[in-house]
């Protein structure tokens, strides 16, 4: 599922919600969002209609952004390797809090996977119990993200064409932009989020036990699984 409504399929459009409300998604309104990973293996894209100007995404390899920040702050790296608290921005399973830690480098088995998501991080300081972020780990969160920037590559889908990422590997975002006024030519992207130990029984990439569990999915008692047609 790919959130709490039991979508199995995610809608990418402007709904007007405000990018700055914790409890909201990046996803459904029109502003930029950071360079992060999806909860995922494998994350694909269908672009059905663009936008008047901007809405491109922006991938770049993980790998690259932490080998450059290895050279030039490997002391900031250290910081990423331990866990950092996130918000779950109201998606919470049973029995669950409302923010989970994980770190932003994740080494397995001898493969490094990357989450990215500064936002999520920082929308967690809202919860008192949570620990504030250090010094250190504003860098670092900082320098990943101007790394990203450094490396990435600018994609505009066109009408009908997908783009599959890995998610473990990638980072992608995506520039804030300017929506057609009539609502039946809105920005539109359809978003899957795809586990391939489901599809193919084995995972896309060994994983640690707090990185398997995020790509899980929500449990299926939050919500029946269902496939809307219009974003919601």
């Amino acid at each position: 599922m790919q959130n709490a409504l039991g979508h199995m399929i995610g809608h990418e459009q402007d709904l007007g919600f405000d990018a700055r409300d914790p409890t909201r998604r990046n996803y459904h309104t029109n502003q930029n969002t950071d360079f992060h990973a999806e909860r995922c293996d494998i994350v694909g894209l269908l672009c059905l209609r663009n936008a008047k100007s901007g809405g491109e995404l922006r991938i770049v390899s993980s790998i690259t952004v932490y080998n450059e920040m290895l050279k030039r702050r490997p002391d900031l790296v250290a910081e990423m390797v331990k866990p950092l608290y996130r918000d779950r921005r109201g998606e919470v399973p049973e029995g669950k809090e409302p923010w989970y830690t994980l770190p932003m480098f994740s080494f397995h088995n001898g493969y490094l996977s990357i989450r990215g998501g500064n936002s999520f991080v920082k929308t967690a300081q809202r919860f008192p119990e949570v620990p504030r972020l250090s010094e250190a780990q504003l860098e670092a969160l900082a320098l990943m993200q101007e790394i990203a920037s450094e490396f990435h590559l600018d994609v505009r889908l066109q009408p009908g064409e997908i783009l599959f990422a890995h998610s473990h590997v990638i980072l992608h975002a995506r520039t804030q932009y300017e929506d057609w006024p009539e609502p039946e030519r809105k920005r539109h992207m359809l978003r899957l989020w795809l586990n391939t130990d489901l599809a193919f029984g084995d995972s896309a990439r060994p994983l640690s036990a707090d990185f398997a569990e995020t790509v899980q999915g929500l449990p299926t008692q939050m919500a029946k699984p269902n496939v809307p047609l219009e974003a919601e």
